[in-house]
């Protein structure tokens, strides 16, 4: 009966969307589901999941110059009043899903994670200071603590996926997000060393319990950077200050 429920619900958001420009083939099937899980978790109907994912969708095209983008914003803009006029939608929600995207407008420029694809289980370090900066020829390193998810971000609330670390890698040549290397501790508190492309694509490399204090967790990091991206190890210089 639940996941009957469930398949229903997803059906019906997944209906909702051609009213904000996109469908769910252009959404991505996998990162809407992904997304889903999270609307049906916080108990969102399928008018309030649907605005869910389309604010989510209109963050990937603004990240990645989709010259689309204010085409669906405005689209989301008019189709989330009439909802509102209607009473399908709460207005304290769709007031705080319309506030994180002024936010992501009016910070497109300076954003790390710019260039990237949505995905709600990525960290958001748009608030988040550097604890420590490093940088390898053209790519610039930020390690960041305590860093939410995309999704806790738009939903206001506390999830149970958190990220205490966050190496973000940006090529420093075009401002664009190369990769995030993540520990991680999900539903289950089990902690996970995990990595990020810039396509939002997720990796787990196996336990992080060997990382839980930050030099550790900065150290592997910086290496599997460092393989990933072809650079020479003592090309690393950590930024002083």
């Amino acid at each position: 009966m639940f996941f009957n429920r469930r398949k229903k619900y997803n059906g019906k958001v997944a209906a909702l969307l051609p009213a904000f420009g996109f469908d769910l083939e252009e959404a991505g099937v996998m990162k809407t589901v992904n997304v889903l899980d999270i609307a049906w978790n916080q108990k969102y109907s399928e008018y309030e999941g649907a605005i869910y994912v389309a604010y989510l969708v209109f963050s990937g095209m603004l990240k990645a110059g989709d010259t689309r983008a204010n085409e669906v914003m405005g689209k989301i803009e008019y189709v989330q009043n009439d909802w509102l006029s209607k009473g399908l939608v709460r207005k304290e929600l769709a007031s705080r899903f319309l506030s994180k995207a002024k936010e992501w407008t009016q910070g497109e420029v300076q954003s790390p994670s710019q260039g990237g694809e949505f995905s709600p289980n990525m960290p958001d370090i748009m608030q988040s200071e550097p604890v420590s900066v490093h940088t390898a020829g053209q790519y610039l390193m930020l390690l960041v603590e305590d860093v939410p998810s995309i999704g806790e971000r738009m939903a206001g609330t506390k999830m149970p996926l958190r990220f205490p670390y966050v190496l973000a890698v940006m090529n420093s040549s075009n401002n664009q997000l190369t990769m995030f290397i993540t520990l991680e501790v999900g539903f289950t508190d089990s902690v996970f060393l995990c990595v990020f492309d810039a396509a939002g694509t997720h990796s787990n490399l196996g336990s992080g319990e060997p990382y839980i204090e930050r030099h550790a967790f900065e150290q592997v990091a910086l290496e599997i950077a460092c393989q990933s991206l072809k650079l020479d190890a003592s090309s690393v210089v950590k930024a002083s200050g």
